[in-house]
């Protein structure tokens, strides 16, 4: 089945929502301008220690994850930035490089992916000028 793409103005998940019952994962990014996106060398992208400078934000179910060039202590950053880990969240990771992975257990979708744009619009350094982008891989 091929993936599904969704826009989702101004982070608005609700047309996102039911396309994740039976979904195997969802990317989402935010509409950022592409020429304001500072370019990396292949060397920093291989060795340096950030992530990418658009944050992409991933969504299974029971876990979710966030790619970003914040740095360390991302889930403490968060919590300083008003999007804390929820409690009953297990951070699984927290790097600089791979990201932030939390396991969200059973806490529906309805809950994940709100608090998911969220974060990423909290990490994101460039103003979100379009809509959010989701791609949808269902079984």
């Amino acid at each position: 089945m091929p993936d599904i793409r969704v826009e989702l103005p101004g982070g608005d998940v609700d047309e996102l929502l039911p396309l994740l019952d039976g979904a195997v994962f969802a990317n989402l990014s935010p509409g950022v301008d592409t020429d304001e996106v500072p370019s990396r060398s292949g060397l920093g992208e291989l060795f340096g220690n950030r992530g990418p400078v658009v944050p992409l934000a991933t969504w299974t179910p029971g876990e979710i994850g966030l790619q970003h060039a914040a740095g360390q202590r991302t889930a403490k950053l968060l919590g300083e930035r008003g999007c804390a880990v929820p409690e009953g969240w297990y951070v699984v990771s927290d790097h600089p490089k791979r990201g932030l992975v939390l396991r969200t257990y059973q806490a529906p979708s309805t809950e994940t992916v709100p608090w998911l744009v969220q974060a990423a619009t909290v990490l994101c350094p460039l103003p979100i000028v379009g809509p959010w982008v989701a791609l949808v891989r269902s079984r």
